[in-house]
């Protein structure tokens, strides 16, 4: 479960230690989680960032070229079976509201010039679910014991929001903060969320922010539904450098070259202990 690119405004050292990540993990599933692309062109918040609708094209060529088309091609070439689901967070709503304010102005005509982000990004084509938003949270039944969502609630404990507005376990984004919480339900059954962390840089405008980076990785039995699931978080080492220290593969380090480059590698690989998720039987990654 990955969220919260905000694309053209991503880390490209984070997006290199996520490629690398799926090259070891070979997930079955491969979930965007949100606010993959930001939409800031057609923004009420544009902040001085030269807000325009034709700038869209622009912007997602950015997002196709240096985020999702990598990452799905890498995703495929690891295991051809990931089935890839994209879940539309507030960010991707921006473009769902627009379209609505125009249909009822009966504008559409003089807009034909922004695509759907199905038809732009051939999601069809490339055989993956684009799920459609309400209100910014767009909501995905993995299984009948595990929601995903972008999610909607901020504050101090959002995974705890999203668990007791829900009542069921849930992984989400949203709030840029990697976050479990968990509850037992009145029949006594363990409840959890997990919030996860974003892949975006921080905003000039922003002084302050207490986001952190990364992303959720898990594991579903296929006979009774139930899941494992846990972080792993990217740290920003220095302008040039990005780590994550995971327990299963050791750790991946990307680093920026003088051309501006990422390049992300797997230093002291814990080859011994190999991908446990992949290794036990009934497993869905």
């Amino acid at each position: 479960f990955i969220s919260d690119f905000q694309a053209p405004f991503h880390d490209l050292g984070m997006v290199a230690i996520v490629k690398e990540y799926i090259k070891l993990q070979k997930p079955n599933h491969l979930i965007l989680g949100g606010d993959i692309l930001d939409c800031f062109t057609i923004s009420s918040y544009d902040r001085g960032k030269n807000a325009g609708y034709r700038q869209l094209r622009e912007e997602w060529l950015v997002s196709d070229r240096e985020v999702v088309e990598p990452i799905w091609k890498v995703a495929r070439e690891s295991n051809p079976k990931t089935k890839i689901v994209w879940i539309s967070g507030n960010h991707e709503f921006r473009l769902e509201r627009l379209y609505g304010k125009l249909q009822r102005a009966d504008l559409m005509a003089l807009f034909d010039f922004i695509p759907s982000i199905e038809d732009f990004f051939k999601l069809k084509e490339r055989g993956i679910k684009y799920i459609h938003s309400k209100a910014g949270n767009g909501i995905y039944e993995f299984t009948q014991h595990l929601t995903m969502m972008h999610g909607q609630y901020g504050g101090a404990f959002p995974a705890r929001a999203h668990l007791q507005k829900w009542g069921k376990s849930l992984i989400h984004g949203h709030v840029h903060r990697a976050m479990t919480w968990s509850e037992h339900s009145g029949s006594g059954s363990e409840m959890v969320a997990l919030s996860a962390g974003c892949l975006c840089k921080s905003p000039d405008w922003l002084d302050i922010n207490n986001w952190n980076y990364g992303f959720v990785v898990g594991s579903i039995d296929e006979k009774d539904g139930t899941f494992s699931a846990d972080h792993e978080k990217i740290l920003l080492v220095g302008k040039h450098r990005r780590e994550l220290r995971s327990r299963q593969y050791g750790t991946i380090v990307a680093t920026e070259d003088s051309s501006g480059r990422w390049t992300a590698r797997v230093l002291d690989p814990i080859s011994s202990r190999g991908n446990k998720a992949g290794s036990k039987a009934g497993k869905k990654r």
